[in-house]
């Protein structure tokens, strides 16, 4: 193993998926579909807006797989027209990704990282963590969740996970009562057809 404490099969398909991610997302002038959504902005933002109603605080807001930064920057927005005010922040895996954002958003380097979610300890915690099973093997899923809640969410903070799918998006409430937590919240987001694209839960943290 290594001394993330992954396997070489782990590593492969890190890899592999790395290399699918920039390719689809490097190729795209969309911003939309460089944050991993084609169909245009509209459809994005109904697939990404319902997170905000998991936004229940002031503070910091990660966005784990970050792209090129749009989420960080829309999260921005939604919050405010709750009520509340976020520092956005966010990470990925790949260097050439989160060059997006960076050039997106220059006023940010500070802000955005380039690391694996699942070996990844960052120098401070956010009160709001925003992460996708996909983002590794799924059998190291439940690994992932453990990990975001013991190192990089904040005491008493809060991690909003999200299930998309290209045709029925996982029930992640579900998945996550299934391993044994409390769900504080769950959430869909719709296409305009009804369907469902987006499952959101989330779980608060203690002390």
């Amino acid at each position: 193993m290594t001394r993330l404490g992954l396997e070489p099969d782990d590593l492969a398909w890190y890899r592999e998926m790395r290399m699918l991610f920039e390719e689809s997302y490097l190729s795209a002038t969309d911003p939309a579909a460089q944050s991993g959504k084609g169909g245009g902005i509209d459809r994005w933002i109904l697939g990404r807006k319902p997170i905000a109603e998991a936004v229940d605080r002031d503070g910091t807001f990660l966005d784990v797989g970050c792209a090129n930064g749009l989420l960080m920057e829309s999260m921005v927005d939604w919050a405010r027209e709750r009520g509340h005010d976020v520092e956005p922040y966010g990470v990925d895996l790949s260097q050439r990704i989160a060059a997006l954002a960076l050039a997106r958003y220059p006023a940010w380097a500070d802000r955005i990282f380039v690391a694996n979610a699942l070996g990844w300890r960052p120098a401070r915690r956010f009160d709001l963590v925003r992460t996708e099973l996909e983002y590794v093997p799924r059998y190291r899923a439940p690994e992932l969740v453990a990990h975001l809640l013991d190192a990089v969410v904040a005491p008493k903070g809060r991690l909003i996970v999200c299930g998309y799918g290209t045709d029925v998006a996982e029930d992640i409430g579900a998945t996550l009562r299934r391993w044994g937590y409390d769900v504080a919240g769950d959430a869909a987001g719709r296409d305009r057809d009804g369907r469902v694209l987006v499952r959101i839960a989330w779980i608060d943290r203690g002390r």
